[in-house]
């Protein structure tokens, strides 16, 4: 299909195929997940070592015994990742004709080579060689045998297998996915973002030369893109509510779509060679090989190379040194589990925290490996889903009450049982019978390496991480300003702010803070109004972010601005006694006494002296102390 009449063409072709690959190395979701511990690297490699294989024996480069490796490397592939089956229609596409043959019992000529199979043999021996790949799985009983230090699902027993090897484990929740939702997923499957503009237009023009060249190699390869972009969306993404989950998926659909690049290139190369000064054809064409390298390397480094990404690392150690000694710690998921157990299993480090993520709390094989020191059984029968493992935590957390500080990394009401406070403690929370105040201790410990770099240029798992510094930092912002410390406070919003710039309730407290310290206040008025636009952005109301800018105003001594800022709030906000001291302020400043008095009134509940103080100093500078 691709011929090269001379070296200097060879030497073309063997660059557009190299240029190719270097593209798909460089996109960024192959990229990112190429220096991750996950299946999908591995699955593209036995896509792309099955395809070529394929490609060999449709043009007869290759004896049809060869189907006996690929069946053997499709059972080791299984192995490593189910999806490998959705291959299965580009390669029926391709190799068609040579099945047909064999089925049929008739001899093939498609490649101008004869090839004889005996069709009941070969697919025997075909059998034999998957079955063998297939039984990698037999390395997870075996294991399992072994004493590991967490034996997953216990694959020892052979119900227990029969769970791991249907994905049982798995998160198998429908999603309700809407149209809206649908075509989220399916822009989620974006060429351009991973290839650019020149790489889309090499794929059109390397589509159509495979057209003329070989409908079936087109065909087959367009199945490949579609099999694993839109019908992966169908399969899986009810189950993957977030269209970015399924980004990895679509990388054997990017891999195709590669081939077909180099073939634009390709392509490309030979029209070039059509036009008038031919001899300058070469150059230009490695040239551009060489521009559209740069650029792809260029705008993909920022956002996928790891090589200075210690967030895993440094979160999961941040979370070590969050701990009291000899404490328990209660995780919400196991993802960011695996870290903790490798520091523990691995660095020795913090080996006197007792880790038990909730996720596994209602998987019976895991409660004796993680609880075999607790006992009384706790396990809460004719109890399911939430109830379930809202009764799980109960147990573990008052069985360890008294024993052992307790903590998790979650504060959702859905996961706390009733009784239970929960006490910034850092990135995570401490878990008490009585309110405790936060400590700020947890923070001087950790290590937050290139933090404010990764912000600017983070991936899907790295978001997850930097939500919860942003949080966590929010979190104990809040407690602190209404701990009436507001230096901590203000170190804290600021600290949130630095990691994650648009988040609105941040920014309006932050600007509430300078307000209250009469600092800062045109920065101030800024963030607020960055703060408001932020929420029409997401179609919240935002009426306490007004309150906040009618205070600013106030500050700035700018008195009709903030009463018209208060008084378009007033509906909303009635009865906070917040409101009605900033609001009877502000009437006093126009001279508005006796309405000043009547909402200051109402602020006197306030459970703060300094602010109580100015109230009654204004009450009775407006004549109105006498009735207070």
């Amino acid at each position: 299909m691709l011929e090269a009449k001379d070296s200097k063409d060879v030497t073309a072709l063997h660059a557009s195929l190299f240029a190719a690959s270097f593209l798909l190395a460089l996109s960024p979701t192959f990229w990112v997940h190429a220096e991750v511990t996950e299946v999908y690297s591995l699955n593209a490699f036995f896509i792309i070592l099955l395809y070529w294989l394929s490609v060999r024996l449709y043009l007869g480069l290759i004896r049809g015994k060869a189907f006996f490796l690929m069946a053997f490397l499709f059972g080791v592939g299984l192995g490593n990742h189910h999806t490998l089956l959705l291959l299965l229609p580009s390669l029926l596409i391709l190799l068609w004709p040579l099945l047909r043959g064999a089925i049929f019992k008739s001899d093939i000529n498609d490649s101008k080579k004869i090839i004889k199979i005996n069709f009941w043999k070969g697919a025997f021996f075909s059998l034999l060689f998957f079955i063998l790949g297939f039984s990698v799985y037999l390395y997870i009983p075996i294991r399992s045998n072994q004493n590991p230090s967490l034996n997953w699902g216990v694959p020892s027993v052979f119900s227990n297998f029969m769970d791991v090897f249907m994905r049982k484990g798995y998160e198998t929740q429908v999603y309700g996915r809407s149209w809206d939702t649908l075509f989220q997923q399916i822009k989620s499957f974006d060429p351009l973002f991973e290839f650019g503009v020149f790489g889309v237009l090499l794929i059109f023009a390397g589509f159509y030369a495979l057209w003329k060249a070989s409908k079936r190699v087109a065909f087959s390869l367009l199945a490949g893109v579609f099999s694993f972009s839109i019908l992966i969306i169908l399969l899986v993404g009810n189950f993957k509510g977030n269209p970015e989950i399924l980004m990895p998926f679509y990388i054997p659909a990017h891999v195709f779509s590669s081939v077909i690049i180099g073939v634009g290139l390709w392509f490309s190369y030979s029209m070039l060679k059509i036009f008038p000064g031919a001899n300058v054809a070469r150059p230009v064409f490695f040239a551009f090989i060489l521009i559209i390298s740069i650029v792809t390397y260029s705008k993909n480094k920022s956002f996928a190379n790891k090589s200075d990404n210690f967030l895993a690392y440094d979160y999961g150690f941040n979370e070590m040194n969050s701990f009291s000694e000899n404490a328990v710690y209660l995780p919400k998921v196991d993802s960011n589990t695996f870290v903790l157990w490798y520091l523990q299993k691995v660095e020795k480090y913090r080996e006197d925290v007792d880790i038990i993520p909730i996720y596994f709390l209602t998987q019976r094989w895991y409660l004796p490996q993680a609880l075999h020191h607790m006992k009384r059984p706790f396990y809460p029968l004719g109890q399911r889903g939430a109830k379930k493992t809202l009764a799980m935590i109960g147990s573990v957390f008052d069985y360890y009450y008294e024993k052992k500080d307790v903590y998790s990394n979650y504060m959702d009401e859905e996961y706390i049982p009733p009784g239970i406070h929960t006490i910034t403690n850092g990135i995570t929370f401490k878990l008490s019978r009585k309110e405790e105040k936060p400590k700020r201790s947890a923070w001087n410990f950790y290590r937050l390496r290139h933090v404010g770099d990764i912000a600017s240029a983070a991936g899907y798992e790295d978001e997850v991480i930097l939500e919860n510094y942003a949080s966590s930092y929010y979190n104990y912002g809040l407690e602190m300003y209404m701990s009436g410390k507001t230096e901590e406070a203000i170190g804290a919003f600021e600290n949130s702010l630095a990691i994650r710039p648009l988040n609105a309730d941040a920014l309006n407290n932050l600007a509430m803070v300078y307000a209250e310290k009469n600092i800062m206040l045109e920065k101030a008025e800024k963030m607020v109004l960055q703060a408001m636009q932020l929420h029409t952005q997401k179609g919240k109301k935002y009426f306490n972010v007004v309150d906040t800018l009618g205070w600013v105003y106030y500050k700035m001594g700018r008195y009709e601005a903030s009463l018209d800022r208060l008084e378009s709030a007033r509906s909303y906000l009635e009865g906070d006694p917040y409101y009605h001291y900033h609001l009877g302020m502000n009437l006093y400043r126009l001279g508005r006494k006796d309405e000043a008095a009547n909402e200051l009134s109402r602020a006197l509940v306030i459970n703060d002296r300094s602010i109580q103080k100015e109230v009654l100093t204004y009450l009775e500078k407006a004549g109105s102390i006498q009735n207070h």
